[in-house]
């Protein structure tokens, strides 16, 4: 066996290690099966919200691949946790409404009928990933961020906006919809 054999057998017996959020997992869960059939080589993959991974990467854990929002990986490129340069966009994704099943859809056909949904929600859930800090700014931008802030909920990381508001903790939420 030549030296460059030996190298690419030495590469596809190395597991790929993969920290992603859970944006892209339904695409990620039928595009890995495929690449480790092709390839040879394993993924090892553990989904966590961006803040746990921004967390992980900061106290030192490596992996060989990082799946989130591109505002996190700027933030870690910057800090040099992440290799400047190595950054490539996989996917744009919107934001999603939602509330209870059965309960009134609120008008959101323009940015004044959302303004006037929010205001006259009771409560409003959104995450604590990049969708949340988009909304943030956005309440900011629309100038209601104070007069919806006591009403305002973020859901834990990992933990779908979906999930509160079918329980009844939020009457509307938004989430990053894939």
């Amino acid at each position: 066996m030549r030296a460059s054999e030996e190298i690419v057998d030495a590469m596809n017996s190395v597991e790929i290690k993969v920290i992603a959020s859970g944006g892209l997992k339904a695409a990620y869960g039928e595009l890995v099966p495929v690449f480790e059939r092709e390839s040879g080589q394993k993924v090892a993959t553990t989904f966590a919200g961006s803040t746990d991974i921004v967390k992980r990467i900061g106290a030192g854990e490596a992996f060989d691949l990082v799946i989130m929002p591109g505002i996190f990986i700027d933030d870690l490129t910057r800090s040099k946790k992440i290799a400047a340069g190595s950054r490539v966009d996989l996917a744009k994704s919107g934001i999603g409404v939602a509330v209870r099943a059965g309960a009134p859809k609120p008008d959101i056909s323009s940015g004044e009928a959302l303004k006037r949904a929010l205001l006259a929600a009771g409560s409003i859930a959104y995450s604590s990933s990049a969708s949340g800090i988009y909304l943030a700014g956005l309440f900011r931008r629309m100038d209601i961020a104070d007069a919806l802030k006591a009403r305002i909920k973020q859901s834990p990381p990992g933990t779908p906006v979906g999930e509160l508001i079918a329980r009844g903790e939020a009457e509307i939420g938004f989430q990053q919809v894939s």
